[in-house]
């Protein structure tokens, strides 16, 4: 969700969002509910361009759901980008309460820029002679506040099911919510992701490689390019 996001909520009923309304003691809920809610948060969606396919018939299935259940148009955070209207969605709280504010956050004292979603700290090394051996586990945490309206769900026995939503990461459904996270989820090197340039320009072959991803000289051939990522020839 940035600037123009929007939720399309096919509404099989309304059981779940009228349960998970009020306060005090959590109500008794039916397990056999048979009526469910399901919401398509769609990011960077204009709401109008869309508005005008389903109009035109270009975008049936969508229209049909609409029809169904609700289409509405979502306004959005300061700054309108995706982790903040994304993490305003799910607790319902603005960016002093969720403390995202950006893509990214900075260091005060470096002023070198980490995720603002989610972090990942190696866990302690004992070094023996040329080993390095772990002492401690490495560990991830959600920068996001706020509580999820799907932990909130949980806690009253309704049982709510996520799927590649942003700033999600690590889940916090307190174990009883199904949460498969989105944007967000660091890599196995503790970042966002990495990048690999391809490129013949020997000025970038020059700098040697960046600490986030890895520069690929090309050879310029009769023909065509040629080089190697990892054991995989390009041609």
């Amino acid at each position: 969700m940035s600037a123009a996001g929007l939720i399309v909520a096919t509404a099989f009923g309304f059981a779940i969002a009228a349960a998970a309304c009020g306060s005090g003691e959590p109500a008794p809920v039916r397990r056999s509910m048979d009526r469910k809610l399901v919401i398509l948060g769609v990011d960077g969606m204009d709401p109008n361009v869309l508005g005008r396919l389903m109009a035109e018939g270009q975008t049936p299935n969508l229209a049909r759901l609409a029809a169904q259940g609700s289409f509405v148009e979502l306004a959005t955070t300061m700054p309108p980008q995706s982790p903040v209207a994304w993490s305003t969605f799910m607790t319902g709280a603005g960016e002093d309460v969720h403390g995202i504010f950006d893509f990214l956050h900075r260091d005060p004292r470096r002023l070198a820029p980490y995720s603002s979603m989610a972090r990942a700290y190696a866990g302690a090394q004992f070094e023996v002679g040329s080993l390095s051996l772990p002492i401690s586990g490495d560990r991830l945490e959600l920068l996001r506040g706020g509580r999820p309206f799907w932990a909130i769900l949980a806690e009253h026995g309704i049982p709510a099911a996520i799927v590649k939503v942003p700033v999600a990461f690590p889940p916090d459904g307190n174990g009883r919510a199904e949460v498969l996270a989105g944007m967000g989820v660091p890599d196995l090197l503790g970042t966002l992701g990495t990048f690999t340039v391809l490129t013949d320009d020997p000025a970038w072959t020059r700098r040697g490689q960046p600490q986030r991803g890895r520069i690929v000289a090309l050879e310029v051939e009769p023909g065509g390019r040629h080089g190697q990522v990892g054991d995989h020839a390009l041609g």
